[in-house]
Parts: C-alpha cells; structure tokens; sequence
C-alpha cells in the first residue's frame, strides 16, 4: 500500500509502507518565515508521470493549497531513474519553501539503499505531511486468456524466459517486491521498466508485458 505524505526539508519514514510524499531541499529559515510565505508561485516536482497516483495525488492536494495560501502552485512531472531524478533536484533546492516534491516513499527508501551513489539520502529532506494510503494491485493482460494467478503461474512456468513483467526502474518497490514474487513462484520473466504508472499498465494492456503492479489511480 502507498501512503502520500507532505514533506519539507528532512525526511522521516515509516516502515512497510509506500506513500507520496511533498518535500522541499532544507527547512525553511527564520528569516523566511518573518517573510510572507508565499508571495510568489510554488513549483511542485513529481517524481512520476502524468497519470500516476504521483501527479492525481498532487494535483488534487494543490487545488486546495493554492487557494489557502493564496499563490498558484506549479506542477513539475520529473519521472526517470525510480525518482532519484526529482529527488536529486529537491536536495539541491534552495531552502526557501518555492520548491517542493511529490514521491512515493520508494523514491527515499528502495532507491537510495540499491544505489549509493544516487546523490541523495533520508537527510537531504524534510517530510511535511501525509497525502494518501494507495492500494497497489497485481494485475495480469487478458492477452494471455486467464482468469487465476495459478493458471498464470501455470503458463509461465510453460514458457520460461518467454513472458515479460513491467515496473518501475531497477531498485524501485514495485520491481523488488514483483521480482521477489515472480521468484517465490519460480518464474522466470524479463523485466521491462517504465517510467510512470499509466505506462508499465498500457504494457500489460496491450500484451507487451504479461503482469504488473500497479497503484488503483494508475490501474
């Protein structure tokens, strides 16, 4: 399950769960809370594509933020490299409240620990607040003609090496955790990634891939 959370400056996180999440590079100073706040647009990174429970998440969060604060907020799709590419941005930002990001927990947790040299840590940020809990779903193309996850595990243990399953980038949660499912299963599948939601579920909708995760907004 995905949870969606508000985040500035330095990130905290909770076990077992995926969430969105808004942050900003560094806490915001005292000098810049003795300003008004905001008195100019608010850029808002997305971590994933259009479409994704990233960007409906965003969207319908800054609807409401932008009519309390008064400013219009300004949405930024940023996919590629499992949100290290956005993230990457949000901890270099200027600590001033302008610049915020909307991730999945993945973003902080998968990918910083499966490639070091990433850029960016749990420190590099500051978590807001929580957005949204995500049900996630596995889902399967009806290309293949079943309807169970034994008759799927029954043919794919018929065409080894055949069949193909669609995620996120390598180090992502959603490819970890399909990866290690597929292999509990003894499947052997080739990994295609993507670079948002509605991508890696048009693949299996169209037969490119046989299975996916996906979150239900992307679903």
């Amino acid at each position: 399950m995905s949870k969606a959370t508000l985040a500035e400056g330095r990130m905290t996180t909770m076990p077992g769960l995926r969430r969105l999440l808004i942050l900003t590079g560094l806490l915001i100073t005292d000098a810049a809370h003795a300003q008004k706040y905001p008195s100019q647009p608010i850029q808002v990174l997305v971590a994933n594509g259009p479409g994704s429970a990233s960007d409906v998440g965003t969207r319908i969060v800054l609807n409401k933020m932008a009519t309390s604060l008064g400013e219009p907020a300004v949405i930024i799709n940023r996919p590629g490299a499992g949100g290290a590419l956005a993230a990457q941005a949000i901890a270099k930002a200027a600590p001033d409240g302008y610049m915020l990001l909307m991730a999945t927990d993945s973003t902080f947790t998968a990918v910083p620990l499966t490639n070091q040299s990433v850029g960016y840590d749990l420190n590099s940020v500051t978590t807001i607040g929580a957005i949204a809990e995500i049900p996630s779903s596995l889902l399967v193309s009806a290309t293949l003609n079943v309807k169970t996850l034994d008759e799927f595990v029954t043919l794919a243990k018929a065409r080894p090496g055949q069949l193909n399953y669609s995620t996120f980038e390598n180090g992502s949660v959603s490819q970890l955790w399909l990866d290690w499912f597929l292999k509990r299963l003894g499947l052997q599948l080739q990994h295609i990634p993507y670079k948002s939601g509605p991508e890696l579920v048009t693949a299996v909708a169209t037969g490119v891939a046989a299975i996916t995760t996906s979150s239900l907004p992307s679903s």
